[in-house]
């Protein structure tokens, strides 16, 4: 797979921006696509499609989601019937831009995605389609301009913003890279994806403190909008990397050493209020042995986060123990997504 993993998340969430002439009955539908609930929305496109067969709309969403669900061959067939229904349907052009790109047909990918372009002139959505097309198929320099463009056509959606940043950051350009993620977050600042792209960024900027604040912000998000352990441990893994290297870099000045006592507080609050959460409290770690190191990881992780504000106020024998004691908490995660 080309796409790095959060430009292909970014690419997941399938730019949906279903349109405005869907029938009145389809807003449950709508809502679950956008929410990525692809197997309800497979469902209830169907149910939509028995009523309103010849509607292009529907069928183009309907094989979104059929794409989405694994169900390769009966999305490229509803793609298809979108198009001889509606030959410049955006959304079939770009389901079949993706399929391909799905299939590894990285050049088709491309060729379906300016197809809607062309059709679509105004569309940031089409153009962003582009560009991800153009970046699995290692096309930096264009996919660039399709994303400058996209941005252009809305630069109020923080997922154009986040995909320039993207195509800026495998092109070397970190620093236009960053501008484009602090106004990604801007836009949409409770998306822990957004923040955890701005921390990868901010952390090959040399600005480890920033870094180290996004990574904690995005954990916060991340566990407010879904509890799935295994996703907030992943964002853990890297908040703890960042941290160990924001302790090494956080003497550039003042603002980084703020940004870094601002992340470890955070990260010590939200390793307390795990330590109490019933799936913790309630669970023998002899039966149950992921939970357990998870809950050792946490713990681990809050030991750190005291020990390096500790640092921070000239305790060198604390900003070693926070080294230890970060590096156990990263093989506590690692043995429970393993176990997990």
């Amino acid at each position: 797979m080309r796409l790095k993993p959060f430009l292909a998340a970014l690419s997941a969430a399938v730019i949906v921006s279903v349109s405005s002439a869907m029938p009145p009955d389809s807003q449950d539908a709508q809502i679950a696509t956008r929410e990525g609930r692809w197997k309800d929305a497979l469902v209830l496109w169907e149910k939509l499609g028995n009523l309103h067969p010849n509607d292009a709309d529907v069928v183009a969403e309907t094989g979104w989601a059929e794409l989405q669900t694994g169900d390769i061959s009966s999305a490229s067939r509803s793609f298809s019937r979108a198009l001889r229904l509606s030959p410049d349907h955006e959304r079939a052009l770009l389901g079949r831009s993706a399929l391909a790109q799905k299939q590894y047909r990285f050049d088709e990918g491309v060729k379906w995605a300016v197809q809607a372009t062309k059709a679509h002139k105004n569309s940031a959505d089409a153009f962003r389609a582009l560009g991800d097309a153009q970046m699995a198929a290692t096309r930096r320099p264009d996919a660039e301009t399709a994303y400058r463009t996209a941005v252009t056509l809305d630069p109020s959606d923080a997922r154009n913003h986040a995909a320039l940043a993207e195509s800026l950051r495998a092109r070397g350009k970190v620093a236009d890279a960053l501008g484009s993620y602090r106004m990604a977050v801007k836009l949409d600042s409770d998306s822990a994806a957004l923040r955890e792209g701005l921390g990868r960024v901010a952390m090959a900027a040399g600005l480890y403190g920033e870094s180290a604040s996004a990574f904690a912000d995005a954990i916060d998000r991340l566990r407010r909008s879904n509890p799935d352990w295994k996703r907030v441990d992943q964002l853990t893994l890297n908040l703890i990397e960042n941290l160990s290297k924001a302790a090494s870099g956080f003497a550039k000045g003042s603002q980084t050493e703020r940004d870094l006592r601002g992340a470890n507080n955070r990260t010590l609050k939200l390793a307390d209020t795990l330590a109490l959460l019933p799936e913790f409290q309630d669970a023998d770690p002899v039966l149950n042995p992921v939970v357990g190191q998870r809950a050792q990881a946490w713990d681990l992780l809050g030991q750190a986060s005291s020990a390096e504000l500790a640092g921070l106020e000239g305790d060198r024998d604390q900003s070693a123990d926070a080294v230890v004691f970060r590096e156990q908490a990263r093989r506590a995660i690692l043995a429970a997504q393993a176990g997990g």
